[in-house]
This record gives structure tokens, C-alpha cells and sequence, in this order.
């Protein structure tokens, strides 16, 4: 990431308020943080004439905005909305501007479900995992039947934010049917490790079996859970003093 004086905007005291992801902006900085790193959820709140104005009114942008307003129109080009603001404040190197654009460009040609997914993956990596859950089953009733590993992947999604709203035994049971549908030795071990999070432990030894766990899947299991306890190991068989490690973990290896 490039860098900027950020004394050419400093903050304000009257926020910009991103509905749909509950959140504040109070300065530019955090615009452009939010932009490059949540491209998937630009939605109204910031293809508005109000973003535009906040911008003009509060941080003297007035130049950049009218550069900006030709995105704004009906068909625009979510580049348009965006760079005039990005290369301002010089955000971005150009390489790393090159690159945001292109998935820019790739966002406006997706299809809603792959748009959906995006957001969905967003809004779990923001912590918002009610909204997440949402788009994720609005995506599972867009998706064709038989884009099986799309599905699957959108019930992980969904799985893992219930599984942070503490309900835990339909997040067991919807790592199951994404594994059931579209089965990956990845799958498996988040099915395995929910299950050992969610069941005593002789329920999770038989059901290990039932899925086939062999022993080398077992053993990375009680790796992870140790991995997760870490410093302080408590009893295993109360897995909702693992839950917070446990979605930790789950962040780090889907890359959320």
C-alpha cells in the first residue's frame, strides 16, 4: 500500500454511515481501507450523490467528486467511482491499483450468485455473520442444482457463521450436507472438527467412522483442537470454550 499524507483530510465529526454493514467512516482513509479490501460490498451506500457530497463537505474533495460522479450513472463502471478517489489520495501503488481494478472489472461482469458468495465471504471475514448467513442461503436458492461445489462452498460459509452464533448443532449439520454434496479432504476435516466440537466424544468417534476418518484425518484433528487451545488447555468435552479459537482457526484456513 502506498503512501499518503493523511493530514490532507484528517477526520470528521459527523460520520458516513454504511448501512449495510453497520459501520462508520469517519475519515477517508477508512473509505479507501473499506473499498480496497471489501470490493465485493460497494453497493448504494456508495454509488450515492450523498457519499459524494460527505466527501466534498467534509474533506474539501470537491475536484475528485466531480471526477468520481461519472460512475454514479445508471450502467456505470464501478472503476469510474472509484479511481479518480483511489489515485488522489495515492492509496495504492500501481501495481496493487492495477490489480484492485481488474477485480473490480471482474465483479461487474459476475453473476448475482458468484456476487453473493463474494459478499458473503466479506461480511464473515467483517464478523457480520447474520448478514453472511443470509447471502449465503440467497445464494444457495440462486445457485443451479448442479453446481455442486458452488453450493458446497456457500453451506461452509453458512456453517461457520452459525457456528459463531453459538448454533453449534445446525453447524455440524450443514458441514455435513456440504460435505455430503461436494466432498474434499478439506471438507472433511471441518466436518470432523465441528464434530468433535458439537459431540461427546464416543457420538464423535462413531460418526468419524461412519465418514470414513481415517487415522492420519483424526490425528490433524487433535492437532487443530490443541493447536486451538494452545496455551491453556481446557477440558475438550465442553467444546463451547473452544468455539472462539476453533473460528479462528477456521478463518485461517479458508483464507477469510
Amino acid at each position: 500500500m502506498a503512501y499518503y499524507e493523511l493530514s490532507r483530510t484528517g477526520r470528521t465529526t459527523r460520520p458516513y454511515y454504511l448501512s449495510s454493514v453497520g459501520l462508520n467512516l469517519y475519515s477517508v482513509e477508512e473509505l479507501l481501507f473499506f473499498l480496497h479490501r471489501h470490493p465485493a460490498l460497494i453497493d448504494e451506500d456508495i454509488r450515492s450523490e450523498k457519499l459524494l457530497g460527505w466527501l466534498a463537505e467534509e474533506f474539501g474533495l470537491t475536484h475528485v467528486t466531480y471526477a468520481m460522479r461519472r460512475g454514479l450513472t445508471k450502467d456505470g463502471d464501478t472503476t469510474l467511482l472509484i479511481l479518480p478517489l483511489m489515485r488522489e489520495m495515492s492509496y495504492l501503488t500501481p501495481g496493487e491499483l492495477n490489480s484492485y481494478l481488474k477485480k473490480l472489472q471482474t465483479l461487474d461482469h459476475a453473476s448475482k450468485e458468484v456476487r453473493l458468495k463474494m459478499q458473503a465471504e466479506d461480511l464473515y471475514s467483517m464478523r457480520r455473520y447474520g448478514a453472511a448467513e443470509d447471502l449465503s442461503r440467497e445464494a444457495l436458492e440462486t445457485a443451479p442444482l448442479s453446481e455442486r461445489g458452488f453450493r458446497a462452498s456457500m453451506l461452509t460459509i453458512e456453517a461457520a457463521s452459525r457456528m459463531q452464533l453459538l448454533m453449534w448443532e445446525e453447524a455440524a449439520d450443514l458441514f455435513r450436507e456440504a460435505y455430503e454434496l461436494h466432498p474434499t479432504a478439506e471438507r472433511k476435516l471441518r466436518l470432523l472438527l465441528a464434530l468433535r466440537l458439537t459431540k461427546p466424544r464416543e457420538r464423535y468417534e462413531e460418526l468419524a467412522e461412519e465418514i470414513g476418518a481415517d487415522d492420519e484425518q483424526l490425528k490433524m484433528v487433535r492437532e487443530k483442537i490443541e493447536e486451538a487451545y494452545a496455551a491453556d488447555l481446557p477440558d475438550p468435552d465442553h467444546p463451547e470454550e473452544l468455539l472462539e479459537k476453533y473460528c479462528t482457526l477456521y478463518h485461517e484456513e479458508s483464507g477469510r
